[in-house]
C-alpha cells in the first residue's frame, strides 16, 4: 500500500502534537486554542499569506433621502452593473512570508487601507478573489491570530499605558493563564516596545495631557501583540510622527517580525516613507487607482522600473519616485518611447495620467508576479493547514462573567474622573439649594450621548468580548452617578421645600426621581445607538424631550384629542403622576374658608387628570419603559456595530428616469488662458499704417481676408483656400503689426498668443491649451489665431532630450493634429510669426498646414521713407524736414528703429525747451541711434523662404 506525501506529513505532525491532543476512534482532534493559537514560550505560529485576484466594490446610493427613494422607485429593475457600484480594488495579488514586512504604498484613494482590512478579515461584502493563510481560507477563529493597528490610535485617554495593556491582557488572553502570567506578559511587551519611561503616564486625548505620538503608537502596537499574533496589520503607523520617531517605530517592527524562533508576518500601509525607512521593508506592493503596478522585493523596485524605461532625472527618494509613477506624474522622469507615442494626443492631463497607470499595470501583468508557491510549501504552513483540517478551531477566551467584571472595572476606572467631577457635584448641590430656597417651607402644595463608539468598534472587530457583556458593564457603571447625584439632590431639596416628612413619602418621591432618571437615560441610549451620530442624536433627543415635557401633564393639562395618545408614551407623564401621588391623596381637602366648605383635592382642576387614590401602576410602567429602552438600544447597537459602513464613497447623484441621458451634455468651460487670448486688443490699425509692405499686405489679404469674406470665389474656381500663413523675418520688421492690421479690418474674432506662454510644467497641459484654443475658434467662427514666436514650440523634433523637450514635442504634435483636422471651408485661419524660420520643423511648414510663407524683410530706402513718414506724421514740426537725408543715415534700420528715431527727435526738442521738432533734431537722433546700435548681420534664410 502506497502512502501519499500528505498522509506521511500528517503522520509526522501527529507525532509532534502536544499532550492536549485527544484521540477519538482513530481520528485526531487538535486543540488549536490551547497550544497553538495562544502565546507560548515558542512564540506565534508563522503564517504565510497569499492573495490572488482580490477585487472589492462598494454600492453607491444617492445622498438625499428623497432622491434616494425616487431613484430606487424609478430604477428598481436596474442591476448593479449600470454604474451603481464603484470598484476600489481591481485584481490585486501578492504574498508575504513569515519574518517579512510587506509595505502597501500608493497615493491617497488607491485602496491601501481597503486591502489591509480585507486581509485582516474586516471587510467581506463585495470582496472577490482568493486569500489563504498557510494555504487555508480565512475562518472566524483566525481573527485571534491577527493583530490590526488602526491609523487613529483608539485608546482610552484616562487610562495609563500600563492600565491599557493590563485590561487588554485580562480580556484577550485565555482563562488558563493566571493573573500574574498576564501581568508578566504586559511587562514583557512594555520592555520590548521601550515604554518603561511612560508606563504610568495617561494616554491622553484632546482635553487630557498624555504620552507623545510615538509612545501612543507603540502602545497601540502593544495592545495588538499581547496575544502574540502571527499576522500583524498596521494602517499608516507613521502618520503624524516625525522622521526620527517613524524610523524608530520601523526598527521595532523589524524586530517584531524577525524575533526568533517563530517569525511574524507584518503588513503595513505607508504613504511616503523616508529613504532610510523605505529600505527597511522586505517587500513592496505599489497600488494606483485600485491596480497593482509592482509587487516584489522593495530594493528591486528601482531596477525594475529602470528596465521598463522609467528613470528619475535627478537622485531622489525611491518612495517619492514611486508615488510619482503611481499618480501618472512623469515630470522629471524619463519614459519609454512607446508610452510617449500612445499618450501624445490625449485630451487632458487626467487622461494622460490614467493611461500612464494603465501602461504600468499592463507591464506589471506581463512581467508576472513574484513566484510565491515555493514559500507556501514549508512544514509550518502544512502544519496549520492539516491541524485546521483535522479539527475546526473552537474560539474561546474568558467567560461572560469574567468579561463583565473586567469591563466594569475598566469602565469605572476610565469614567471615575467624570463621576467625581467637582463641577458636577457643585451643580447638583447648587441647584438643589436654589430650588430649596425658592420653595422654602412651602405650605401647599438627561443628557443623551454616544458612549465609546470608536473603542467599541475597534475591540469588537478584534473579538475581545461579547457585546452583551460590554453593554451590561457600561449600564452598571453609568448607574452609579445616576443614583448618587439624584439622591444627593433630593436629600437637600426635599426637606428645604418642606415636603411631606414621612418616610414612605420621601422614599416614593426618591423612587419616582430615580425612575425618571433611568428612563430618560434609556431613551438617550436608544437614540444614540440608533443614530450613532452625536450631532443628529442631540437634535433628535431635544425634540423627543420637548415632546415628552409638553405631554407630561405639567405644562399642558388639556391636550387635544388627536394627539392625546402621546402622553401614554411619555415617561414624564408617568413620573409626574407618581410624584403627585407621593405628596397628595384624594381625601385631602383645600379652600376650607369658602362658603361651600372644604373641597376634596381630587376635585381640583389641577388634579383632574390624576387619580390620586389609584395604585402604583406608574412604578411598573416606568420600570418596563426603562428596561424596554435599554433592550432596544442593545439590539440597535448590535445591528449597527456589526454593519458599520465602509468609510469610502457611498453616495452618487441620481438622474430622473424621464430624462433622456443621451441628451445630457456635460458643462463646459473656457480656460482663462484662452479667454485672455480673446481679449487681446488688436487696436485700430489700418493697412495704411503699415509702410513699405504693400506686397506682403496683398499676399496676407489674399490668404486670410479673402477666404473669410468671399469664400465663394474659391468654390467657383474649384481650389482650396489656404489654412494658414507664416510671417518670417528679422525682429521689428512689422510682423505683429500686420496681424493687428488684418484683425482690425475684418469683423472676426481674434486670438493672439505668444507661443512660449503655452508651455506648462505639467505634462499634457500645453497640449490641452492647444485643443481648447482650436475648439474655441471653431465655436466662434470666423476666427483668426495669431501665434507669435512659433519657434518656441515648432522647433525640429529629435529622439533624445529632457522631459521638458518631450513636452514641447507633444505640444507640437497636438498643433499639427489640430491643423490637419480643420474643415476645408472652416472660417478659422492661422497666422504664425517667427524670426527663426531655420529651426522650424518641416512637418509644420509643409503645404496643407502653412500654405503661404511671407517674408517680412528689413525695409529698403523707399520703404524706410514710408515708415518714417508714418511715424513722424503726428509730431509737431517746424520748418522743412529732409527725410531723404535721415533715411540715408538709417541704413539697416527696421520699423521699430525708425519709430525710435522719431521718439529721440522729440526728446531733443524737449531738452531744448521747444514744443516742436526741427530737422536738426532728426539728424541728431539718427546719428545717436546709429552709433548705439550694434552691427547686426542680416539673418541668412534657407532657399525655402525666398520670395514666391
Amino acid at each position: 500500500m502506497e502512502i501519499s506525501n500528505e498522509e506521511m506529513m500528517e503522520m509526522a505532525i501527529v507525532e509532534q502534537l502536544p499532550p492536549s491532543s485527544h484521540h477519538n476512534g482513530g481520528s485526531v482532534e487538535v486543540d488549536m486554542e490551547e497550544d497553538h493559537l495562544w502565546p507560548a514560550k515558542d512564540g506565534p505560529l508563522p503564517i504565510f499569506l497569499k492573495f490572488e485576484n482580490v477585487e472589492y466594490k462598494v454600492k453607491l446610493s444617492p445622498k438625499n433621502p428623497l432622491t434616494a427613494a425616487r431613484v430606487a422607485f424609478a430604477s428598481h429593475k436596474n442591476t448593479e452593473d449600470q454604474g451603481s457600484c464603484k470598484h476600489i480594488l481591481k485584481g490585486i495579488g501578492g504574498s508575504v512570508d513569515p519574518g517579512e514586512i510587506l509595505a502597501l504604498m500608493g497615493p491617497s484613494g488607491s485602496g491601501k487601507t481597503t486591502l489591509l482590512k480585507i486581509l485582516g478579515g474586516r471587510l467581506s461584502g463585495g470582496v472577490k478573489g482568493q486569500i489563504t493563510y498557510n494555504d487555508t481560507p480565512y475562518s472566524p477563529c483566525l481573527k485571534r491570530r491577527i493583530g490590526f493597528v488602526t491609523q487613529d490610535d483608539v485608546l482610552f485617554p484616562q487610562l495609563t499605558v500600563e492600565e491599557t495593556l493590563v485590561f487588554a491582557a485580562f480580556l484577550r488572553l485565555p482563562a488558563r493563564m493566571s493573573k500574574q502570567q498576564k501581568r508578566d506578559r504586559v511587562d514583557a511587551i512594555i520592555t520590548e516596545l521601550n515604554l518603561e519611561r511612560c508606563r504610568h503616564t495617561k494616554i491622553g486625548g484632546a482635553f487630557v495631557r498624555g504620552v507623545s505620538g510615538g509612545e501612543r503608537k507603540r502602545t497601540s502596537i502593544g495592545y495588538e501583540i499581547l496575544v502574540d499574533p502571527s499576522l500583524l496589520l498596521l494602517d499608516e503607523p507613521t502618520s503624524g510622527l516625525d522622521s526620527t520617531s517613524a524610523s524608530k517605530l520601523l526598527v521595532v517592527l523589524r524586530r517584531l517580525a524577525r524575533s526568533s524562533p517563530a517569525r511574524r508576518t507584518i503588513i503595513t500601509t505607508i504613504h511616503q516613507p523616508s529613504s532610510r525607512m523605505f529600505h527597511m521593508f522586505d517587500k513592496l506592493l505599489l497600488l494606483a487607482e485600485g491596480h497593482a503596478i509592482y509587487h516584489g522585493c522593495a530594493r528591486g523596485c528601482m531596477p525594475h522600473f529602470a528596465a521598463l524605461g522609467f528613470v528619475p532625472g535627478i537622485p531622489m527618494n525611491p518612495a517619492e519616485f514611486l508615488l510619482d509613477l503611481a499618480t501618472g506624474n512623469l515630470d522629471g522622469i524619463s519614459s519609454p518611447a512607446d508610452l510617449l507615442l500612445s499618450v501624445a494626443s490625449l485630451e487632458s492631463s487626467l487622461e494622460f495620467r490614467s493611461n500612464v497607470i494603465k501602461y504600468l499595470q499592463m507591464k506589471h501583468m506581463a512581467v508576472g508576479e513574484e513566484a510565491t508557491a515555493m514559500s507556501g510549501g514549508n512544514e509550518v504552513g502544512r502544519q496549520l493547514r492539516l491541524a485546521v483540517r483535522m479539527r475546526k478551531e473552537r474560539c474561546g477566551g474568558i467567560s461572560w462573567a469574567q468579561q463583565f467584571v473586567v469591563l466594569s472595572r475598566r469602565t469605572f476606572r476610565e469614567r471615575a474622573a467624570d463621576y467625581l467631577d467637582k463641577m458636577r457635584l457643585a451643580q447638583a448641590v447648587g441647584v438643589a439649594l436654589l430650588l430649596g430656597l425658592l420653595w422654602w417651607k412651602s405650605q401647599t402644595s438627561n443628557e443623551a450621548q454616544l458612549r465609546d463608539q470608536l473603542y467599541l468598534v475597534k475591540e469588537r472587530k478584534a473579538d475581545m468580548y461579547r457585546l452583551s457583556a460590554y453593554y451590561a458593564s457600561s449600564t452598571l457603571c453609568d448607574a452609579v452617578p445616576h443614583v448618587v447625584y439624584p439622591v444627593l439632590f433630593m436629600a437637600i431639596l426635599y426637606f428645604m421645600a418642606d415636603l411631606r416628612r414621612t418616610l414612605p413619602c420621601f422614599c416614593l418621591t426618591l423612587l419616582a426621581t430615580l425612575l425618571i432618571v433611568f428612563t430618560s437615560q434609556g431613551t438617550g441610549e436608544l437614540l444614540g445607538a440608533a443614530i450613532l451620530s452625536v450631532k443628529r442624536a442631540g437634535v433628535m433627543a431635544s425634540l423627543v424631550l420637548m415632546l415628552f415635557l409638553l405631554t407630561g401633564g405639567y405644562y399642558v393639562q388639556h391636550i387635544p384629542k388627536f394627539i392625546r395618545w402621546l402622553k401614554y408614551v411619555s415617561f414624564m407623564h408617568y413620573g409626574f403622576n407618581l410624584l403627585l401621588k407621593a405628596q397628595y391623596h384624594g381625601h385631602l381637602t383645600y379652600n376650607c374658608g369658602s362658603r361651600g366648605g372644604c373641597q376634596r383635592l381630587q376635585s381640583s382642576p389641577s388634579f383632574g387628570t390624576v387619580d390620586l387614590d389609584g395604585g402604583m401602576r406608574e412604578v411598573w410602567i416606568l420600570l418596563a419603559m426603562a428596561l424596554a429602552y435599554r433592550l432596544l438600544a442593545y439590539l440597535c447597537l448590535r445591528k449597527r456595530i456589526s454593519l458599520m459602513p465602509f468609510s469610502g464613497p457611498r453616495y452618487v447623484v441620481g438622474c430622473r428616469s424621464k430624462v433622456d441621458k443621451e441628451k445630457l451634455i456635460a458643462g463646459t468651460r473656457v480656460d482663462p488662458v484662452v479667454y485672455n487670448m480673446l481679449h487681446e486688443d488688436p487696436g485700430n490699425v489700418s493697412y495704411s499704417a503699415v509702410g513699405g509692405l504693400s506686397d506682403q499686405i496683398r499676399e496676407l489679404r489674399e490668404s486670410i481676408e479673402l477666404p473669410l469674406m468671399n469664400p465663394e470665389l474659391f468654390l467657383r474656381v474649384g481650389i482650396k483656400p489656404p489654412k494658414g500663413v507664416l510671417l518670417y523675418g528679422p525682429p521689428g520688421t512689422g510682423k505683429t503689426l500686420l496681424a493687428r492690421a488684418i484683425a482690425s479690418n475684418i469683423d472676426a474674432n481674434f486670438l493672439k498668443i505668444v507661443s512660449s506662454a503655452i508651455i506648462d510644467k505639467y505634462i499634457g497641459e500645453s497640449a490641452r491649451l492647444i485643443r481648447e484654443m482650436f475648439n474655441y475658434a471653431r465655436e466662434h467662427q470666423p476666427c483668426i489665431i495669431f501665434m507669435d514666436e512659433i519657434d518656441a514650440i515648432g522647433g525640429r523634433r529629435f529622439s533624445e532630450g529632457t522631459s521638458a523637450d518631450r513636452e514641447i514635442q507633444r505640444t507640437l504634435m497636438e498643433l499639427l493634429n489640430q491643423l490637419d483636422g480643420f474643415d476645408e471651408l472652416g472660417k478659422v485661419k492661422m497666422i504664425m510669426a517667427t524670426n527663426r524660420p531655420d529651426v522650424l520643423d518641416p512637418a509644420l511648414l509643409r503645404p496643407g498646414r502653412l500654405d503661404r510663407k511671407i517674408e517680412i524683410p528689413l525695409p529698403n530706402e523707399q520703404s524706410r521713407m514710408e515708415v518714417l513718414k508714418i511715424h513722424a506724421a503726428g509730431i509737431a514740426k517746424h520748418g522743412e524736414i529732409d527725410y531723404e537725408a535721415v533715411v540715408k543715415l538709417a541704413e539697416g534700420f527696421n520699423g521699430a528703429d525708425l519709430r525710435n528715431v522719431c521718439t529721440e527727435a522729440g526728446m531733443a526738442a524737449i531738452r531744448a525747451e521747444r514744443d516742436y521738432v526741427i530737422h536738426e533734431d532728426f539728424m541728431k537722433a539718427v546719428r545717436k541711434l546709429n552709433d548705439a546700435k550694434k552691427l547686426e548681420s542680416s539673418a541668412h534664410y534657407s532657399a525655402d523662404f525666398g520670395k514666391e
